[in-house]
């Protein structure tokens, strides 16, 4: 079943992050602690990009712990998400008090009515929403498309000049972007067109790739419909839950394993 964040863990979250900021202890049943492996790398003035495979549950909760351990500590953090928002749609939502007209908006917005490859699950709309909680119970969060605005170029530089505009803007702030695994790759692919990471190498990014042992995701891959895909089990890359050292040198900083993984469908149902 898809993951979403009911309104008491939400409160319990901004509660616990609250509490940290005045030396209380975090309490039970809430995760905002490090994860291991990542914690010399949250640091103010950072960036780090994180990869996911599109269309599960457990890789925008992987982020989001990301996301809260870094508030939990006092950090400033502005996050980009690799979405398709030239009209603001994103950022009304993040204003807004998350009531139904605020979701209906949002959802009415191209991303998650265009391809749907995992950017539009009710993953991501359930991670948006948490987002958007943390920021209006008043922690130092903000929240930015990572393509609002097409411009030359291709898909990737756009992003990379959306991600040096907020780092001009904040450059004292923790950045963390997250998309598909290929953009916060730091060196090109063959074949591909060069990598949002490749393309901001000059201001010293980390990349973490998430992976899995396996599982479902919602995807669109090569030129079947989109749909659930299946994933066979593997070994484990590294420790569950734990960032180790990639494996593919100079193409991600760190690997981060999430365990299985499961499938989440578009947050607009599809219709035939």
């Amino acid at each position: 079943m898809p993951l979403r964040l009911p309104r008491y863990l939400i409160g319990s979250a901004l509660a616990a992050l609250s509490a940290a900021a005045s030396g209380q202890a975090l309490p039970a049943g809430v995760d905002c602690t490090d994860i291991p492996g990542t914690e010399p790398v949250l640091a103010a003035g950072r960036i780090v990009m994180v990869g996911e495979l599109h269309g599960t549950n457990e890789m925008p909760a992987e982020f989001l712990r990301l996301v809260c351990s870094a508030l939990r500590r006092g950090q400033a953090v502005s996050v980009g998400l690799e979405m398709f928002d030239p009209n603001g749609a994103l950022g009304a939502y993040m204003s807004s008090l998350g009531d139904s007209g605020a979701r209906q908006a949002l959802l009415a917005a191209r991303h998650w009515n265009g391809m749907r490859d995992g950017r539009s699950s009710v993953a991501w709309l359930d991670m948006i929403e948490t987002l958007r909680s943390w920021r209006q119970g008043g922690l130092p969060l903000t929240v930015f498309a990572l393509y609002d605005a097409p411009g030359p170029g291709s898909y990737d530089q756009a992003m990379a000049a959306r991600l040096r505009g907020e780092r001009s803007a904040r450059p004292g702030t923790l950045i963390l972007t997250y998309t598909g695994n290929v953009h916060s790759m730091l060196k090109p692919v063959p074949g591909l067109p060069a990598p949002m990471g490749s393309l901001v190498a000059d201001l010293d990014p980390v990349s973490i790739g998430l992976s899995s042992e396996g599982g479902q995701s919602w995807a669109c891959m090569g030129a079947g419909p989109c749909g659930v895909n299946e994933f066979p089990a593997q070994p484990a890359k590294g420790p569950l839950h734990a960032a180790a050292p990639a494996a593919q040198t100079g193409v991600y900083t760190l690997q981060l394993n999430v365990g299985r993984m499961t499938a989440s469908p578009p947050a607009v149902p599809v219709t035939p």
